[in-house]
């Protein structure tokens, strides 16, 4: 078991369907089983659905006047809780070798401000390889048979130096369940001039059903590419002054 004593994994869940349940249960053992660290989980839901559980820490979010799933806004409150110098902000479907996590948790410690855990090669696998998933028996997969996802893909796991995701606003919360936070945030963390680098090696995401909150015909979608757009187009003093505004930036 390596030691990542260090870092926090937060991972906001909403469980939708039972592959999110089942690949939740199976990414939080592989954790676990892999590293001595620590994990914050925040589920979403109109009844709670996770047990609380010794593997990690948990809070409750009650989805019942709320349309959306929001993942910034628990992102940041799993940070707020979070006692560690590193974050992992988390997606409970993907897995990495685990040579790749201390990586990333080292470039962190030596002045690095993000770190994207992978070289933006990330491939869906089919749910037939869970176990070799979870046993870390990734030889068996056959990773480039595997259908491959978008060029120079950015979330799923990134790390970053605490102090400086706080500085630099923490998740933005004006995005609301799926589309952009994960480009916003890099563009971001790149205008304001803060350290982002990527480690060698892929991505594994365990393919699942995907519900209402997570397609990309969801009510909040276009307002979250606008946001994502209305960013990009920020100077540095621009973008500093509105990430000083922002007031979640403060609880």
């Amino acid at each position: 078991m390596l030691n990542l004593k260090n870092v926090t994994f937060l991972l906001p869940m909403q469980i939708d369907n039972k592959d999110r349940l089942e690949n939740f249960n199976l990414c939080v053992s592989y954790l676990n089983n892999q590293f001595d660290t620590n994990i914050i989980v925040g589920e979403q839901s109109k009844t709670q659905m996770l047990d609380e559980v010794d593997g990690y820490n948990y809070i409750w979010y009650d989805q019942s006047n709320r349309d959306y799933f929001h993942r910034t806004k628990i992102f940041n409150d799993l940070c707020r809780e979070s006692k560690t110098d590193v974050i992992c902000l988390y997606d409970s479907d993907v897995f990495l070798p685990r040579a790749q996590y201390v990586d990333a948790y080292n470039k962190c410690m030596n002045g690095c401000d993000m770190v994207i855990p992978y070289d933006g090669t990330a491939y869906d696998i089919p749910r037939v390889f869970k176990v070799n998933l979870i046993n870390a028996e990734f030889e068996k997969i056959g990773i480039h048979n595997c259908r491959q996802r978008r060029p120079n893909s950015i979330g799923g796991a990134i790390f970053f130096n605490k102090k400086r995701y706080v500085d630099a606003g923490m998740e933005n919360e004006k995005f609301k369940s799926w589309g952009g936070e994960d480009d916003e945030i890099l563009r971001r963390f790149n205008k304001l001039g803060y350290t982002v680098t990527r480690t060698e090696g892929y991505l594994m995401h365990l393919i699942h059903q995907r519900g209402e909150f997570s397609k990309i015909h969801h009510k909040y979608y276009k307002a979250n590419i606008e946001e994502l757009k209305t960013i990009g187009s920020m100077t540095k003093t621009q973008l500093r002054n509105y990430v000083d505004t922002w007031a979640w930036k403060y609880d």
